[in-house]
């Protein structure tokens, strides 16, 4: 586990794995709650916590225990924390048993105080994808990469010449004497206009057949 205030490389105390036994992770929530009254400051805690927050966050074994929960989350409270959501695998990790034995659970977790999310509007967690270990990689950023939704280039169909009404749309394109370019790209408007209310989606339809 990692507490780390506003610029990520400060972490206090030193990282070290959350105890595995109950009466450890109890002086654990203790201590957690006394830092977050020592200062006001912008932070996150993030790491293996060993403990599942809510039933949703495990499959197979024995069922989350409600009192272990319900202390991890007044720790939470009073350090004034909010889990921090991912994208990705549900769960962090495995015991890499056969499906009648296998318990999977989400346990490596990002928290965040509301004055580093007003810092980091934008920052996201995702969980990677499973290597060597029984758990997954856990990647925060803060400043995640936009992605640019560019235009996409036009592509001939090869199943619209054994459709009947398609000739009709290339002669609505070249009716008029116009500039070549200028034809082309009404073609390829309404060529795409035509093909989505007519076929609609076929790539979608692939795969809900598939499925």
């Amino acid at each position: 586990m990692q507490i780390l205030g506003e610029e990520c490389g400060v972490c206090y105390p030193p990282p070290k794995l959350i105890p595995n036994t109950f009466t450890q992770r109890q002086v654990l929530w203790e201590n957690l709650s006394k830092a977050a009254d020592l200062h006001n400051k912008p932070w996150i805690i993030a790491g293996d916590f060993n403990e599942p927050l809510a039933d949703e966050d495990k499959f197979g074994g024995r069922p989350v225990s409600i009192n272990r929960s319900l202390l991890f989350k007044d720790c939470l409270d009073k350090c004034n924390m909010v889990d921090m959501g991912f994208n990705g695998p549900k769960f962090t990790w495995t015991n890499r048993r056969e499906i009648n034995n296998l318990i999977q659970e989400r346990i490596d977790r990002f928290f965040m105080n509301p004055s580093w999310c007003l810092l980091y509007p934008d920052a996201k967690v995702s969980h990677l994808t499973r290597c060597h270990s029984d758990h997954f990689p856990v990647l925060m950023e803060t400043n995640p990469c936009r992605l640019l939704h560019l235009n996409r280039p036009f592509k001939f169909q090869s199943f619209w010449l054994s459709e009947p009404s398609f000739p009709s749309v290339v002669n609505q394109a070249w009716r008029q004497p116009r500039k070549l370019r200028e034809a082309i790209d009404i073609f390829a408007n309404q060529a795409n206009l035509w093909n989505k209310n007519h076929f609609g989606n076929i790539f979608h339809k692939k795969k809900r057949i598939m499925a």
